[in-house]
């Protein structure tokens, strides 16, 4: 099964790792499952601490990775490049680390979100 992922009033959709990026014909499936998604009014059960992937897309590596640092300090975590855009204008890393809480995770992703060298998180 694909995994479809609604950002920002279903503008822009996140399909199997592709970012913006579905084939023709697909759009209508695309907006029956943004609407699934919108109604799902199950909340996230999870058992902390316990790891999580946040997906950091930007413009340029150095600059995402001294982001990545400077946001989990002394914490430890795992960076991996995940994907880059057919043009290269985008890249995204994927930062691992384990969250204490929800607040903890809530919290790590507002400030990746915030840093001006960060376009979009996941």
């Amino acid at each position: 099964m694909a995994l479809w992922l609604a950002v920002g009033e279903g503008r822009r959709v996140w399909y199997d790792g592709c970012y913006g990026m579905f084939h023709r014909g697909e759009k209508e499936e695309i907006r029956r499952r943004v609407v699934l998604l919108k109604d799902c009014k199950q909340k996230l059960e999870l058992e902390y601490p316990c790891p999580w992937v946040y997906k950091i897309i930007g413009r340029d590596q150095e600059e995402l990775r001294a982001a990545i640092a400077e946001i989990v300090q002394a914490r430890e975590c795992l960076v991996s490049l995940s994907n880059s855009s057919s043009g290269g204008k985008y890249l995204c890393l994927d930062v691992e680390l384990v969250v204490v809480s929800a607040e903890d995770r809530e919290c790590q992703y507002c400030a990746f979100k915030e840093h001006p060298a960060v376009v979009m998180v996941l």
